[in-house]
């Protein structure tokens, strides 16, 4: 009797025992422990607390401090000014804001005036290409690969999303596009070409496509678990990536300098004419009897130069954009220090870039509440083209139409084809090891595929309704 009883007993909790995980309270997050979640950085204005609760809120919340920055902005609004939390605090802490984003603009412009132009000039000149091409080819790469790199190498972050991280290289691409040709179009009055426009816009869809069906495999691939059956697609996919945007900077830039040779004939008739009546009057002497009958010099012993030559060299240095440049010691060092000065000012370009992404950060977090995907997708990117507008006007300014276009379709497609690479080439990127979340019953379970292992043992000590898994 008392085992029917027993069974009755169980049979009937088990049936409210939905009912009663429907109707229990909602823990915090810190009950279940779970690392990829924190305490969001927003403050509601209702909350009632001293300056200095404030203050060690956000100073031991990870996700009020999530990137290094060089100044700790929110720490030095509420621990330092001490703006209370109000409706009054926060609109001085959007004041606040918007004076460093104005000087940060100021800095922007400053270095793209007198920096970043003059240089870009200056190798523009010596290395003979289309300004399309230097803008294309040269400009958006140094522009970018100090972002790339920093996204690659840097692994600081303790919660790295990296579906966002990926959402945020395809907002930049779709963002420089939209408002780049929009400032070109407005200042400009669109003197563009349109072949070359369509051109590289198909040339961006294929690449965003191409990176989607692969971020789209990977995510199937994971739920069933293929991925450690061989190696990760999308490592073989990045490389094929950065494979075919290879190509195409090797394409532009070997045709630039073809369309440059074709077209200087043109431009300069006057001083060829000239230097071919010159040459009329002198005596030219042959570098080798390769160049002399044969019948006449049949004794001559062929230069001995031309028996060493380097096919692969001659073909690289054939292909180069840098072949034209002439002149001796000083015109070198003068392209050495342009080129130098190029890269530090596209360097100090990313640190106000980096500076001026940490405050938005924070500040979103703290006073509006947004959400890490909203802020990548939408905060990030904008930020990131307005600074590269400020650069495009300058160029818009000094009537570089070509250069600015070049620039704006160069950081498209460097940013549509190097979102996936960034993500798989990332030092934080693990795929040896997944990690599987299950909830069974309050009770929260993670395993790791090559070693079992139950993280949050603690939590199930205090809760009759988690079993606690073996770990073997």
């Amino acid at each position: 009797m008392n085992a029917t009883d027993r069974f009755l007993n169980g049979s009937f909790e088990n049936i409210l025992l939905p009912q009663k995980l429907l109707s229990r309270e909602k823990r915090h997050e810190s009950y279940v422990g779970i690392p990829s979640e924190r305490e969001r950085c927003y403050r509601p204005p209702n909350v009632k607390e001293s300056v200095e609760e404030s203050c060690n809120f956000v100073w031991n919340n990870p996700n009020c401090r999530t990137l290094d920055p060089l100044i700790e902005y929110l720490r030095i609004i509420v621990c330092y000014l001490q703006v209370p939390n109000s409706t009054v605090g926060r609109i001085f802490i959007v004041f606040y804001t918007l004076i460093f984003v104005v000087i940060y603009s100021l800095f922007m412009f400053v270095i793209s005036k007198y920096f970043l132009l003059p240089n870009s000039l200056v190798l523009l000149r010596r290395f003979k290409m289309k300004e399309y091409s230097f803008g294309a080819g040269v400009l958006a790469l140094v522009f970018t690969l100090p972002s790339i790199m920093s996204n690659i190498l840097t692994c600081y972050s303790l919660h790295r999303n990296y579906s966002v991280l990926y959402s945020a290289g395809v907002g930049k691409a779709l963002h420089c596009l939209l408002l780049g040709l929009a400032l070109i179009c407005i200042f400009a009055y669109g003197k563009i070409e349109g072949a070359t426009l369509m051109r590289d816009i198909g040339f961006t869809a294929v690449g965003s496509t191409f990176a989607y069906a692969v971020m789209y495999h990977e995510m199937h691939n994971l739920r069933k678990m293929k991925h450690q059956q061989s190696e990760p697609f999308i490592h073989i996919a990045s490389y094929i990536s950065i494979i075919v945007y290879l190509i195409y900077l090797v394409n532009v830039l070997v045709f630039s300098k073809r369309n440059v040779r074709k077209s200087a004939p043109n431009r300069q008739p006057e001083e060829k004419t000239t230097k071919l009546n010159v040459s009329e009057h002198d005596i030219s002497i042959p570098s080798s009897s390769e160049s002399l009958p044969s019948d006449e010099y049949r004794g001559m012993q062929q230069n001995p130069i031309e028996k060493n030559v380097d096919a692969m060299a001659e073909f690289l240095i054939s292909i180069s954009p840098f072949h034209n440049v002439k002149g001796g010691a000083g015109i070198k060092i003068l392209l050495f220090l342009a080129l130098w000065g190029l890269c530090v000012g596209f360097l100090l370009t990313t640190i106000i870039e980096i500076e001026w992404l940490v405050l938005n950060w924070q500040i979103m977090n703290y006073v509006f509440d947004w959400t890490d995907d909203a802020i990548l997708l939408l905060v990030f990117p904008t930020l990131y083209v307005l600074l590269v507008s400020v650069f495009v006007l300058t160029l818009l300014h000094e009537d570089r139409v070509e250069m600015a276009f070049g620039l704006v379709m160069g950081l498209v497609l460097i940013h549509a084809y190097s979102a996936m690479p960034v993500i798989a080439f990332s030092s934080c990127f693990v795929v040896n090891k997944f990690v599987m979340v299950a909830l069974v019953a309050p009770c929260t379970h993670c395993r790791y595929l090559d070693k079992p292992l139950l993280i949050f043992r603690r939590d199930c000590k205090q809760d009759p309704d988690c079993f606690i898994a073996d770990n073997k």
